[in-house]
């Protein structure tokens, strides 16, 4: 007797949770972190997902309020877009989408708050004499972050990344993968950020079709600088997706919270995570394939969800800003500087 596979209808769902970094908790610096999830219902119902993590450098003053404007602004213009693709859209027409129309979005909404909240609270003489320069100037700079956002749909998934942190997928048969385009200029502490001129042009993106993942894990990048293994992808993945299976995400959720204090002791930085889980549709398959690039694998991967993995590499604050001109995988281009 053959066993017929599981087409029940495809949903996501999500838990999400922040930890303040050992090291801003020394230093006093709040945490710069920002995590936020929507639930989109309509013509297409899905799930959204956004993580940003706000520069820890003298110059940005802001970077906390940077970030929670960008999950935000990301959160609801991809909600919008994912309505506006309809039930089963063209994979290139998803990928024009992500990385013109969501990125362009996100960037000008991003700046446009940012003058709001900068004219209705300018710099005060602590924050100018703290960043070291004139923040006028340039303010965005002050608010300065980078920005990951996943919009999962019941037939498709799409990755948008502007700067570090990690975008990793595990599929139904524990396979890691990281779709989204590497870039070459994130080396050595440096970033790429929605406070650079050319924000629009950095963003990454990527799409996945079937068979979509059990599991999409967001986190910025104090996640993965908290672990030594160069295979901490692939074993906390593994991990990961055997609790989700074993004790359900609700249980997950109230241990989520644990997990990522031990990554934020071990690391000093600030970490945050979506994790999301698919419900519906088939339980096992084959590797999720991305659509979009034939570039694999992110700078780092999955997060860990296991408390046993955590070992420590110690992150750091961004520190300098770094003007130059390039495509997303050139050598020069506008970073900062972690």
């Amino acid at each position: 007797m053959s066993s017929r596979p599981d087409r029940s209808p495809i949903s996501w769902v999500a838990t999400t949770s922040t930890v303040r970094g050992a090291s801003h908790h020394r230093s006093g610096l709040p945490n710069q972190d920002a995590v936020r999830t929507l639930t989109v219902e309509g013509s297409v119902s899905g799930l959204v997902g956004a993580v940003a993590d706000g520069h820890g450098g003298s110059r940005y003053v802001r970077s906390d309020t940077g970030s929670t404007l960008a999950v935000e602004i990301a959160c609801d213009a991809a909600g919008a877009l994912m309505g506006s693709l309809g039930d089963n859209p063209d994979t290139r027409a998803i990928q024009k989408a992500l990385a013109t129309q969501l990125a362009t979005t996100i960037v000008e909404r991003w700046r446009d708050r940012v003058r709001q909240d900068h004219q209705l609270h300018p710099f005060s003489d602590e924050e100018q004499t703290r960043g070291g320069s004139n923040l006028d100037a340039d303010p965005y700079v002050a608010y300065g972050c980078t920005l990951i956002v996943s919009l999962m749909a019941p037939t498709w998934l799409g990755l948008l990344q502007i700067g570090d942190g990690d975008a990793v997928l595990v599929g139904s048969d524990g396979a890691v993968t990281a779709p989204v385009p590497t870039d070459a200029r994130l080396v050595g502490g440096e970033t790429t950020s929605l406070c650079l001129p050319d924000a629009v042009k950095d963003a990454r993106v990527a799409v996945v079709r079937a068979p979509l993942p059990e599991v999409v894990v967001l986190t910025s990048d104090g996640y993965g600088n908290s672990f030594a293994s160069d295979r901490w992808r692939e074993e906390s993945g593994a991990g990961l997706l055997e609790a989700l299976r074993r004790d359900g995400l609700t249980e997950v959720a109230t241990k989520l919270p644990g997990w990522l204090a031990d990554s934020a002791e071990a690391g000093g930085d600030d970490v945050t995570m979506v994790l999301a889980q698919r419900q519906g549709g088939p339980r096992a398959g084959t590797r999720p394939s991305p659509a979009s690039s034939d570039r694999r694998g992110g700078r780092r991967g999955l997060v860990a969800a296991c408390a046993a993995l955590v070992v420590g590499l110690v992150g750091g604050g961004v520190a300098g800003w770094l003007i130059g001109r390039g495509a997303p995988d050139a050598a020069a281009g506008p970073t900062t500087t972690t």
